[in-house]
């Protein structure tokens, strides 16, 4: 179920990508969406530096600290907001951070299940 939703969320993140790609490129034009990636790495960044000692702490705060509400931000801005370029910056925006979730996802998820094979000796079972 996890997956369709995220295959569903991708696919709808694309549709609008591409029914708002001339307001897009008017935001690379006027630096926001630059201000969009500097905010997700500093929000991260922050996290991370506050997040403890351990490795795994760290970047669950920092993706946690990164991470925002995509959904509450674009029900507010399709209500309030005429302006097509006010969802093509939260769709930016919302990619920009699963790119970095994603990464983080990724080294949690596999840092445990790759073992080095010097290590692989100590887990045989003796006869």
């Amino acid at each position: 179920m996890f997956k369709l939703s995220n295959a569903a969320l991708l696919l709808g993140l694309v549709v609008r990508l591409i029914v708002h790609t001339n307001d897009i490129i008017g935001l690379l034009q006027t630096g926001a969406i630059l201000v969009c990636a500097v905010f997700i790495v500093f929000s991260f960044s922050v996290g991370y530096l506050l997040g403890g000692p351990g490795i795994d702490t760290q970047r669950v705060l920092g993706v946690g600290t990164a991470q925002r509400n995509f959904a509450a931000a674009l029900l507010v801005a399709t209500s309030n907001f005429e302006d097509p370029s006010v969802v093509s910056i939260i769709m930016v925006t919302s990619i920009l951070m699963m790119i970095v979730y994603s990464r983080e996802k990724y080294h949690l998820k596999y840092k445990y299940l790759i073992l080095p094979v010097s290590s692989v000796g100590s887990f045989v079972p003796q006869k």
